[in-house]
């Protein structure tokens, strides 16, 4: 199960007489404003002037690059790379103006970065640069709103980047559902499995007696499993723990998908697992069944 639950809104930034159209994953609890009111917030206050006019031909030419390139091809910053200068050059040109228009250069910047060349990080600090630039605009009062989402897709974009096979698993401090103190550097000389879960997972769920075979399996001979719930419910989840006589450490703080561990970990989907050996490294992310069992039986053969 995937988090935020997206759903596809439009956004339109007016520029010129033109309407750009970008398809943006949201918060399924997010209610966008109504088109009318969208476009009126995206529309610079001199889109019939000059700066209209250039932001006008700046999209043509990227629409134009869009349409010549390959269905699935990849799409680099290179590419785009003399667009991305003139919308530079002209925040430069127009970043004192008394209107929306600097920050919808900003916006129509922030919306290239993520819907066309797919780089969260940049899009999210050019969200955060209007907001605190221009903290009365339009763009971002809308953007405020916007902002979570932004976060959590630079977070995930991080997470794929970085928490990577051969690399080591950052480590956490934390106290478990029972009181006690835990983090994956305690494991230290076992494999370790991080376990992103909740109850209200269907996946998470289905896959659970699985992970318990292997669990019941393994432990023995130095395999354990921290899990991370992301329930907003601890009554339910203690009930479900005690059912299924689960019994290793979960770290829980009620805050669903704002889990701090899920904020600090980039993680955007549920189940999602990172497989450690004894030194804390990254063997694998998100096996599960046969793949799982071959994989923590690799890992504990290595002394």
């Amino acid at each position: 199960m995937r988090f935020p639950a997206f759903k596809i809104v439009v956004f339109a930034a007016v520029v010129a007489s033109a309407v750009v159209l970008f398809e943006f994953a949201t918060r399924a609890a997010y209610q966008p404003p109504a088109p009318a009111a969208a476009e009126a917030a995206a529309k610079p206050a001199d889109n019939d002037g000059p700066l209209g006019s250039q932001l006008d031909a700046i999209l043509k030419k990227i629409r134009a690059k869009l349409a010549a390139s390959a269905a699935g091809a990849p799409v680099a910053e290179k590419d785009y790379a003399d667009e991305l200068k003139q919308l530079d050059q002209l925040y430069a040109e127009h970043k004192n103006d008394q209107n929306d228009g600097p920050p919808n250069i900003l916006y129509f910047e922030a919306l290239i970065y993520s819907q066309v060349l797919q780089n969260p990080e940049k899009a999210l600090a050019l969200v955060e640069q209007i907001i605190a630039t221009y903290p009365n605009s339009g763009p971002a009062k809308d953007l405020k709103d916007m902002l979570p989402v932004f976060q959590a897709e630079a977070r995930a974009a991080w997470a794929a980047r970085t928490l990577v096979v051969g690399t080591a698993f950052p480590n956490f401090v934390a106290t478990g559902l029972d009181g006690k103190p835990l983090s994956p550097a305690s494991y230290k000389g076992q494999v370790v499995l991080i376990d992103f879960w909740a109850t209200w997972c269907p996946e998470c769920v289905v896959s659970m007696p699985g992970l318990m075979d292997t669990y019941n399996h393994f432990h023995d001979q130095g395999f354990a499993i921290i899990g991370v719930s992301l329930d907003d419910d601890k009554a339910k989840l203690l009930q479900y723990l005690a059912d299924n006589k689960i019994t290793w450490p979960q770290f829980y703080d009620g805050k669903h998908w704002e889990n701090a561990l899920a904020v600090k970990y980039g993680v955007n989907k549920a189940p999602t697992t990172y497989l450690l050996d004894r030194d804390g490294v990254i063997l694998a992310k998100d096996l599960a069944g046969a793949a799982l069992d071959q994989a923590v039986a690799a890992a504990l053969a290595k002394k």
